[in-house]
């Protein structure tokens, strides 16, 4: 393809921003770049030199160099809204499964559920994930509690765990499960982290623990010793930070913000 040209956009006016999330997206950033011009913001740890971009933003799990081009994250940004009237009465858990980072003993966290859900009065809503085993989720579905109720992530939509979010004030999440972690901290709910066990101490177990130690969520262990989960409040908003920098540091139009 001529450096002059890119069909993918040619009917679009030309950018003030490029923005792209995965390896297969370099390439077709610096080409847009070259025939239409703009910006190019990559939201992650590029497989390309940095220097090829205009603006990086790194998660802080993959230590990031100290460049001016590069904007440090916690953690991988999100489209989680922070909520404003979450419900205290509800509660949402959410369960991950084994990984390249994690084993999985669903017999510990089981024991770790029933122990959340004793004596407690929230109405708890429970889901699973793609990467959950099949013998978890029938364990999972066998669980009685009358304030407790099943949902199988493939019987939901697309943006069920988004409105979830927006109206559960307590979070409990799995430690495998890095990406809703970090969506439930943005949506401003007090989180706790069941435990799960790590193959290695790595950059993700560091990255969590650094964000007990910060107060941003607490450990199983912690709240059976009397640590109260903690809500952020709208504290933890990579997203909109990120966007606020980015729009300042290439002086965006206030008035075009909003269509931006």
């Amino acid at each position: 393809m001529p450096v002059n040209r890119f069909a993918a956009g040619e009917a679009l006016p030309s950018p003030d921003l490029i923005l792209g999330a995965g390896h297969r997206t370099h390439l077709s950033l610096l080409l847009a770049k070259a025939a239409r011009g703009g910006r190019t913001i990559v939201l992650m740890k590029p497989s390309l030199p940095t220097s090829w971009f205009d603006l990086c933003l790194i998660p802080d799990h993959d230590h990031p160099a100290n460049h001016e081009n590069i904007i440090v994250t916690r953690g991988a940004l999100n489209t989680i809204i922070p909520a404003i009237n979450q419900d205290a009465a509800r509660g949402l858990i959410l369960i991950g499964g084994p990984s390249r980072h994690y084993q999985w003993n669903v017999n510990a966290l089981l024991d770790q559920l029933q122990c959340i859900l004793k004596d407690s009065s929230e109405q708890w809503t429970l889901s699973d994930s793609p990467r959950t085993p099949e013998q978890t989720c029938a364990q999972l579905k066998a669980l009685k509690h009358p304030n407790l109720h099943y949902y199988s992530c493939k019987s939901t939509p697309t943006n069920w765990l988004s409105e979830q979010l927006k109206v559960s004030a307590k979070v409990w999440v799995t430690q495998d499960s890095v990406s809703m972690i970090y969506e439930a901290l943005t949506s401003g709910a007090a989180v706790g982290l069941l435990k799960v066990p790590a193959k290695k101490t790595g950059k993700l177990t560091a990255a969590i623990q650094r964000l007990a130690e910060q107060k941003l969520l607490t450990i199983f262990d912690a709240w059976t010793e009397g640590q109260k989960l903690t809500a952020t409040h709208g504290l933890f908003n990579e997203s909109g930070r990120c966007a606020k920098l980015v729009m300042d540091l290439f002086s965006i139009p206030y008035d075009r913000r909003s269509s931006s």
